[in-house]
């Protein structure tokens, strides 16, 4: 039982790290977008 347990709880932190990953991966590719719609008027100006 202790075995499957340290297995259960490496598994949960290892879906809570990848989805700490996707979320950043995430924010990094969406900030770029922003300030790129937002320099782009700013350069038409």
């Amino acid at each position: 039982m202790f075995r499957v347990m340290v297995v259960l709880v490496l598994a949960i932190q290892l879906r809570a790290l990848a989805v700490l990953a996707i979320v950043l991966m995430l924010m990094l590719v969406q900030l770029p977008d922003r300030q790129r719609q937002t320099l782009s008027p700013n350069m038409k100006r």
